[in-house]
């Protein structure tokens, strides 16, 4: 964008392309640093109660991922989605507590993983269309 947004957008739509992501994306990262705060706290209140009453707690761990991958991001704003990815994946880990503990079922974490992506592929998608439109102006030099 830096580079190419004026020639490919012109002057008053670079404007609109930049802000149109970052608006959306302060609302994915709201919503994200919500759901990990409340995971957090509600597991911390039910795990501490689960051991008051002495009841086995389990603790699902993954000792190798499913995936592994190597990512590269360019810019601040490509670290800031990648860093609510990674916080989003830490709420995941505190459902799935829950879930493991009977504390809370697989339709809420489901629900909670739905809502995620209805809130985050709207930026994915814009981004995706202007990188796009940005490519075809690289290639036309």
């Amino acid at each position: 964008m830096q580079r190419f947004g004026r020639s490919t957008f012109g002057e008053s739509d670079k404007e609109v392309v930049n802000s149109a992501p970052e608006k959306l994306l302060v609302g994915v990262e709201e919503y994200v640093d919500e759901q990990l705060r409340m995971a957090q706290g509600f597991r911390e209140q039910k795990e501490a109660a689960l051991h008051a009453n002495k009841e086995f707690v389990f603790e699902p761990t993954i000792p190798m991922p499913a995936m592994e991958i190597e990512v590269e991001a360019y810019s601040r704003f490509s670290m800031r989605v990648l860093s609510t990815i990674m916080k989003f994946d830490q709420a995941m880990d505190h459902f799935d507590f829950m879930v493991w503990n009977g504390i809370r079922d697989q339709s809420d974490v489901d629900d909670e993983a739905v809502n995620f992506l209805r809130r985050f592929n709207p930026l994915g998608i814009r981004g995706y269309l202007a990188h796009l439109k940005l490519m075809t102006t690289v290639r036309g030099r």
